[in-house]
């Protein structure tokens, strides 16, 4: 990870949604080489059911006029 990224430099604030019984948690993570995202599955017990870090979304482009 801090191979392809650099260090963690802070995180963003999570946002929770609900994906049927589950509870998906986002996480903005913003490292010196650029910007991810935490993903946690939570199951509906509470227990976690899965777990990813991607690469964040590209910033829309805005139209050049």
């Amino acid at each position: 990870m801090a191979g392809m990224f650099g260090r963690l430099e802070r995180t963003g604030e999570p946002f929770a949604r609900r994906a049927g019984d589950d509870t998906v948690v986002d996480v903005p993570l913003h490292f010196e080489a650029g910007d991810a995202k935490g993903i946690v599955r939570f199951s509906g017990d509470g227990k976690i059911a899965g777990m990813a870090i991607r690469p964040a979304s590209p910033a829309p482009e805005k139209e050049l006029t």
